[in-house]
């Protein structure tokens, strides 16, 4: 192992704030299916990479599909506009001055994602944007062939179990975030890497940064 080479982040919840603002949309998605609306806490603990899941379980018809409801997403409004969380162009600058190449895998819309990175004038500073990941395993293993590193040579920040627990899948050092979409229980349950039992949360991008920092520093994986 060369040390860490590759930073891969989520995108909804990781590093951009919009989980109230998703909370909203989809109850009105559950009240035009006539599905049973969760509560925020539910959706924190249900939710994540597989969102067409995330209705299915709740009894979507069979015959509504994955693009179905992505047709029907810009219909819906909220009151919470999505934002970045503090310090996104920050993380990514300083992983920039430290030599590493940096990569997205989304389930978000893979044009919705590259006009969101255009909106927030971050398409500069990312080397590789996989969107349309609804299988977070097989975008990591593209974000690692063009980057041409090794799993362990890379880390993964996310905010969701699923997430997780595809890159821990793959072979790489997880991240969970916990200012996203789960909550910190629901991440731990996939064991992470970072954090461990009984640390404090992650849920600043400054946090991820000196994790990255240290693990920037170290040849040998930490575990």
């Amino acid at each position: 192992m060369d040390g860490l080479q590759l930073a891969v982040f989520d995108w909804d919840g990781t590093l951009l704030d919009n989980c109230l603002s998703s909370f909203g949309r989809s109850s009105q998605i559950c009240s035009h299916f006539g599905l049973p609306m969760p509560t925020l806490e539910e959706y924190r603990n249900e939710i994540g990479s597989d969102f067409f899941g995330f209705y299915q379980r709740r009894g979507l018809p069979p015959s509504v599909t994955r693009e179905d409801l992505y047709a029907l997403w810009p219909t819906t409004s909220s009151t919470h506009v999505p934002t970045l969380h503090d310090g996104v162009p920050e993380l990514l600058t300083f992983l920039r001055s430290i030599g590493l190449s940096i990569a997205i895998v989304s389930a978000e819309s893979h044009d919705a994602l590259e006009e969101h990175l255009e909106q927030f004038g971050l398409s500069f500073a990312v080397d590789f944007v996989r969107g349309s990941a609804w299988d977070k395993t097989e975008g990591l293993i593209e974000a690692l062939k063009y980057a041409g590193v090794a799993a362990e040579e890379a880390c993964y920040v996310d905010d969701t179990f699923d997430g997780i627990t595809a890159a821990k899948d793959v072979g790489l050092i997880t991240i969970g975030f916990a200012g996203g979409y789960n909550t910190r229980e629901r991440i731990m349950e996939a064991e992470p890497d970072f954090p461990s039992p009984g640390s404090p949360n992650i849920n600043t991008l400054a946090a991820v940064r000196d994790i990255i920092r240290e693990l920037s520093r170290n040849t040998v994986r930490i575990t």
